[in-house]
């Protein structure tokens, strides 16, 4: 415990907007963010499977949802949500959001038998993922979010 992981966010211009922290605590990983400059209105966050986000790329690289429970997406599914899957963010008038989210079972170091699942990812890294759309919270298999406008990469030590 007491780790703590600063992710960096960047657009598809590889220009900085904000990062996001995210520290273990005794029943997941407590992610809290700060992000500025961005357009305002409701978009959907997640957390994606491998450890890339490259934004020549558009964030493509970090493929689907980090799901290693192997649920449905969202929070109105009936299996759902994947681990991966984050509430909403919204930006105000300024381009600004901030927030706090807990990250139930996830850890940095895994722990299946406790039902905890590294972040590290086999030794991959996950990305952090702001979409241009809000989630839907129920279409299969993104939430209808549309394309990534931010992207970071969250990489625990081993």
């Amino acid at each position: 415990m007491g780790e703590e992981i600063i992710v960096t966010m960047l657009d598809v211009k590889g220009e900085e907007h904000g990062t996001a922290t995210f520290v273990e605590t005794e029943t997941g990983v407590k992610m809290t963010y700060a992000f500025y400059n961005l357009p305002e209105g409701e978009f959907a966050m997640h957390i994606h499977e491998t450890g890339l986000a490259s934004p020549e790329k558009e964030f493509t690289d970090a493929d689907s949802h980090w799901n290693p429970t192997g649920v449905e997406h969202g929070h109105k599914s009936e299996t759902g949500p994947h681990l991966g899957d984050l509430p909403n963010i919204f930006v105000d008038a300024d381009g600004k959001s901030t927030g706090e989210v807990e990250i139930k079972q996830a850890t940095f170091v895994e722990d299946p038998a406790a039902g905890r699942y590294s972040l590290a990812n086999d030794g991959q890294g996950t990305a952090l993922i702001v979409h241009v759309g809000p989630d839907d919270y129920h279409s299969q298999p993104t939430g209808a979010a549309g394309d990534r406008q931010l992207g970071g990469v969250i990489v625990p030590k081993q």
